[in-house]
C-alpha cells in the first residue's frame, strides 16, 4: 500500500485505511511538528476511542485527584477552570486570552520527560499551542517556534502566573 504525497491532483491516501482523501489539514490533522498525519481523521478517532476504552487503561482524571489532593474534584475541568482563572483566562505560552472551552491542561515538563502531576508543572493553553509544544519543555517549545519564524512571546509568558502546589 503505498502512500500518495502532493500528487498531483493534491490528494493522498490513508496509510491505515486506505481510503484517499483532499491532502489537508481537514482530511489528516497536523502532527506536532507542522507536517500531516499519515492517517485521516476518522482512523485517528478510532484508534483514540479504542485506547480510551481499554480496561487497563488508568485515567488521567483519577491520577490527577489523587496527587493534587482534595481541593479538586474529580475531574480535569475544575482544575482547568482554576489554572485558567490564576492565569487571568490566558494562554500561558502566547498570553493570548482564550475562552475555557479553547483550554486544555499542559504540562510544561512532560510526563515523557520526567515531568510531574503537581500543580506547579501545569499550565493552561490554547488547544492548538498544546498540540505544537507536544512533550517539549517551555524553553524547547519558544526555541521551536524561533526556529520556524513564528512570533515568540516568551517574554509575556513569563509574566503570567503559575500556580502552586
Amino acid at each position: 500500500m503505498s502512500i500518495i504525497f502532493g500528487s498531483s491532483d493534491g490528494e493522498k491516501k490513508c496509510k491505515k485505511c486506505g481510503e484517499t482523501f483532499k491532502n489537508s489539514r481537514e482530511n489528516f490533522g497536523s502532527t506536532p511538528s507542522g507536517g500531516l498525519r499519515n492517517d485521516c481523521r476518522k482512523c485517528v478517532a478510532l484508534k483514540s476511542k479504542e485506547y480510551n476504552s481499554h480496561p487497563n487503561r488508568i485515567k488521567n482524571t483519577h491520577i490527577r485527584s489523587t496527587t493534587l489532593g482534595e481541593k479538586f474534584s474529580k475531574t480535569d475541568s475544575s482544575i482547568k477552570k482554576y489554572i485558567w482563572n490564576i492565569q487571568g483566562k490566558r494562554c500561558a505560552y502566547t498570553g493570548v486570552s482564550i475562552s475555557l472551552q479553547e483550554a486544555v491542561v499542559d504540562h510544561r515538563i512532560s510526563l515523557a520527560k520526567g515531568g510531574l502531576d503537581q500543580m506547579s508543572n501545569l499550565a493552561v493553553c490554547h488547544r492548538q499551542v498544546n498540540a505544537e509544544k507536544h512533550a517539549k519543555t517551555d524553553a524547547e517549545y519558544f526555541d521551536w517556534r524561533r526556529k520556524k519564524n513564528l512570533p515568540c512571546t516568551e517574554e509575556i509568558a513569563k509574566k503570567i502566573p503559575r500556580p502552586r502546589d
